[in-house]
């Protein structure tokens, strides 16, 4: 295609029209081009070619139109002065200095500080692949730094100084990896694009997408940041990271979801499969053009005030409840609020205020406390009964019961048989061993032992169901004689150990089970990929019954060393419905309004089944609103007790934490509505701000033109163009605004 001899034109309006179709619906050049010739001769007959012309001229043009909106056409030095990313549309509402911000936003107080917070989301997709088809030299690009992209050179150069780095371990294996299988990659010269944008408003940021060599790895050049993640992904993490890097309770997060990254993929899903087998240029000519009007939607005043108005509602009545609930408590509130400050302004160090902490001693703690004890004793000269000392026999007791109580594989193939196998001999060998330490610190076990009926066929019964008969399953009686009394003691603390460690176990297991639920629903697809998630949700499965019947176990030890009273155990019983994820308040009480909606709505369609009269639903939520309950700060939640009992079950210590985190939850969620609110009124202001900005630097660029060098009708094009641009970006006070500044396609 040339300008100065050209053979084969198009209308401008063949061309807009096209631009509007394939970046509004996606459709492809080929089924446009398509379109036209049907249009021309929809009788089936051959006509001429010119469908590589049309990719051509399109594509330039589109090249052209993003010069035009980015100004170059006013600009001395022209196209070839264009600086890296700035053909790319700027977020109006995110903070510019030097553009829509206070001169002393640096000097600002702490409390005002995220008021000037920029939120980046970095994604990945591994979707918008290429294959390994013409090269750089046969197909350039017509502007690659201009506008999102990077330019390749420079970015090849940056990965040669990134050394080879050891894959990061994260806690949560990320579904899009998934897609980065290195069997699939082959013959591609591009894995997926990663991406940069603001996180609040998805604005892709200049210079801000590349290709990807292989998977998400990510070297980051600067300090100044604070990592979160985003709302939907946080509940794939371990519970430590939901603690630490929520969206809800970083301070200054406002209601950033973080999720705005996913709604450009969704934007340019449509156009992967033919980017797929373009060259080099015309990929990055057209992913360019594509995110340039693609973004810039939602940011009108219109939505702003939506949001406002929100922020508002939400806040006032979560406050309401919040003070309610704090009034109840209101000697404990100051240092509540300390804890939080405290944790804020040094999170590595200080207490988390939103976590349970773990109490009581270890029991590697407890047996040194024992061992200790024991020497005591031999230093005063009293002498023991065995080499191995009573705090050493009962762990290796409760060692020998946790090895029964370990989910052997099951006797499939002859390889499984045969680990079971070696594993049944080792577990005989520890049973035997104890026996003989059973034989001189509690011969009544021995003689229980000895008393025990005899099965008519000793095969059937293995090797992990017989009894072991520690001081807790004997009476009474034989536990009052001694050494048993002293035993009796060590195996109570060594069982208030069983269960705290347990059900830490159990609380893992219970994150991992939600994780895997959650990308089952989310990513598995396919028999495949659902077979291996099922097995993985039924290994989990095993693992939870495991540390459950663990549990039960140790109770039931320390019920009977508490001559049977459930009261005097100091740990609640496990009950099969108490085995749940736990749940948070804000999702149950959303849950609670989606149950109540249902069963309005299953009423409004009885009563309309009975009588043949429709009842607006208006109607039926007017008569229920006398009843409905109202929410305080303190929001009505079914959460299992085994996440709020971490030592002894009931004791004012861990009652006062649950009611500090029932505090510290509802205030967080508290501030960040308020948090949001402020940042929409900022917002509000930086909006006319900025394009006030732009409204005059195409004013300043209209006074640019030599008009005595130009000719009369292309300088009057030229300024009237800069004059319009301009009055698009004029904010009149008191107009409401309702411009979309890439709606200008021409």
């Amino acid at each position: 295609m040339t300008d100065d001899r050209p053979r084969t034109c198009t209308t401008f309006e063949c061309l807009d029209d096209f631009q509007c179709a394939t970046h509004q619906s996606k459709t492809m050049a080929y089924d446009y081009y398509t379109m036209l010739e049907k249009k021309t001769d929809n009788t089936g007959r051959k006509l001429p070619n010119r469908y590589h012309t049309f990719l051509l001229m399109s594509r330039k043009y589109g090249h052209l139109l993003m010069l035009k909106r980015g100004g170059r056409g006013h600009a001395p030095s022209r196209v070839e002065g264009t600086e890296p990313g700035e053909l790319a549309v700027l977020c109006p509402c995110c903070p510019h200095p030097r553009i829509n911000l206070p001169e002393d936003w640096e000097n600002v107080p702490l409390d005002d500080q995220f008021l000037y917070i920029f939120f980046l989301a970095l994604d990945a997709c591994f979707r918008l692949k290429r294959r390994l088809v013409s090269s750089e030299l046969k197909d350039p690009s017509l502007g690659i730094s201009f506008a999102y992209l990077v330019e390749s050179v420079p970015y090849r150069g940056f990965l040669r100084m990134c050394t080879d780095q050891k894959e990061m371990n994260t806690c949560s294996g990320l579904a899009a990896l998934d897609h980065d299988n290195t069997k699939f990659s082959r013959g591609y010269s591009s894995a997926g694009v990663g991406m940069g944008v603001c996180a609040l408003h998805e604005f892709v940021q200049p210079n801000g997408v590349r290709d990807l060599q292989k998977g998400e790895r990510v070297v980051i050049a600067m300090q100044l940041w604070c990592f979160v993640i985003p709302k939907m992904h946080i509940h794939s993490h371990m519970l430590v990271c939901q603690l630490a890097y929520s969206l809800n309770l970083v301070p200054g997060s406002m209601q950033t979801d973080g999720e705005g990254i996913e709604r450009p993929w969704a934007h340019i899903g449509g156009v992967a499969g033919s980017t797929w087998e373009m060259g080099l240029g015309a990929r990055e000519d057209v992913l360019n053009g594509h995110w340039a009007t693609g973004i810039g939607k939602n940011w009108w005043a219109e939505r702003l005030r939506t949001r406002s108005d929100q922020a508002k509602e939400e806040y006032a009545a979560l406050l309401n409840g919040f003070m309610s609930f704090s009034l109840l408590q209101v000697e404990r509130v100051p240092g509540w609020g300390k804890m939080i400050q405290d944790f804020e302004a040094d999170p590595k160090n200080a207490r988390n205020p939103y976590e349970l902490p773990v109490r009581g001693i270890m029991e590697a703690a407890v047996l040194l406390q024992f061992e200790e004890e024991d020497a005591a004793c031999v230093a005063r000269g009293v002498p023991g009964i065995h080499s191995v000392s009573p705090a050493s026999f009962m762990a290796a007791a409760l060692e020998v019961e946790d090895e029964q109580y370990v989910e052997l594989k099951k006797k499939g193939t002859m390889a499984q048989q045969i680990d079971v196998m070696a594993l049944q001999r080792v577990l005989t060998k520890n049973i035997q061993q104890l026996r003989t330490l059973q034989a001189t610190y509690t011969p009544a076990a021995i003689i229980a032992l000895n008393a025990r009926p005899v099965p008519e066929n000793e095969e059937e019964e293995p090797i992990e169901k017989e009894p072991l008969f520690l001081p807790s399953a004997l009476t009474a009686e034989q536990r009052a004689t001694e050494p048993l009394k002293g035993l009796t003691v060590i195996e109570d603390v060594l069982r208030d150990m069983q269960c705290s460690t347990t059900l830490q176990f159990l609380h893992r297991q219970l994150n991992v089970k939600s994780r895997l639920l959650n990308y089952k629903c989310l990513h598995a697809r396919h028999q495949g990929p659902n077979t291996r998630a099922r097995t993985m949700v039924q290994r989990n499965e095993t693992k939870i019954r495991l540390h459950s019947e663990k549990y039960q176990m140790a109770w039931e030890a320390k019920r009977c060393l508490a001559g049977g009273d459930p009261s005097k155990v100091g740990w609640r019983l496990l009950m099969a419905e108490d085995v749940r994820c736990m749940e948070d308040a804000a999702e149950l009480a959303q849950g609670a309004d989606k149950w109540k909606a249902q069963e309005r709505r299953r009423a409004w369609e009885a009563q309309l089944q009975d009588t043949g009269e429709l009842l607006p639903m208006m109607e039926a939520e007017q008569a229920e609103e006398g009843e409905r309950e109202v929410r305080g700060g303190k929001n009505v939640r079914e959460v299992s007790w085994i996440w709020t009992v971490v030592g002894t079950a009931g004791s004012d210590a861990d009652l006062e934490d649950a009611l500090q985190i029932e505090w510290s939850k509802p205030y967080a969620r508290t501030r960040r509505w308020r948090e949001e609110d402020r940042l929409l009124v900022e917002e509000t202001q930086r909006l006319p701000v900025f394009l006030e900005f732009y409204a005059r630097e195409w004013e300043r660029r209209a006074g640019q033109i030599p008009v005595s060098v130009w000719s009369a009708e292309l300088a009057e094009g030229v300024i009237v163009y800069a004059l319009r641009q301009a009055a698009i970006s004029r904010v009149t006070p008191g107009v409401d605004l309702d411009l979309d500044l890439m709606g200008d396609v021409t």
